[in-house]
């Protein structure tokens, strides 16, 4: 999340991801140059597009701490990330799940900034940009990290394990 929305700011990206079964559908993508009351904008509202989104993941660098303190009593599930390891290596992290066909897009036809997406993902790491290869390597990494326990505890939940 950047300072400014000037024509020479990065991006800021937003994307929610679903898990299923161990594989990662990317519902909705924000990815604009947005001023910092924007940006705010820009989370409650894909927070209000979905309401089951529960943990929303902001790097806490630039202007996420920041965005973050001023939506933590109005939006839950905000959670301060530190990026581990470089951009490079989290995306290495990454690679099997899209190798495995564990990740899915909409169609463009439904999302047309799919397009959009799959270049950046495809010019990484030599684009200019990199804010949604950022944003899904986070997403995936914290997908894998908690999908096992989520799963279980879901399972638990039905009564289908002990």
């Amino acid at each position: 999340m950047t300072f400014k929305g000037a024509d020479t700011s990065d991006f800021v990206a937003g994307l929610v991801w679903r898990c299923l079964s161990g594989e990662a559908f990317l519902i909705d993508c924000v990815n604009e140059r947005l001023s910092f009351t924007e940006t705010l904008a820009s989370v409650i509202a894909m927070s209000t597009r979905h309401p089951r989104a529960i943990d929303k993941l902001v790097e806490d660098k630039a202007n996420g701490p920041a965005v973050a303190n001023m939506l933590r009593d109005r939006i839950q599930g905000i959670t301060l990330v530190q990026p581990m390891g470089g951009k490079d290596a989290r995306a290495n992290a990454t690679s099997p799940s899209f190798a495995a066909g564990k990740v899915f897009l909409p169609h463009p036809d439904l999302a047309p900034w799919v397009w959009g997406y799959m270049l950046q993902l495809e010019s990484f790491p030599r684009a200019v940009n990199d804010d949604m290869v950022d944003a899904t390597t986070q997403a995936l990494i914290r997908l894998r990290q908690f999908g096992d326990t989520f799963a279980t505890a879901m399972a638990r939940i039905r009564g289908e394990t002990k």
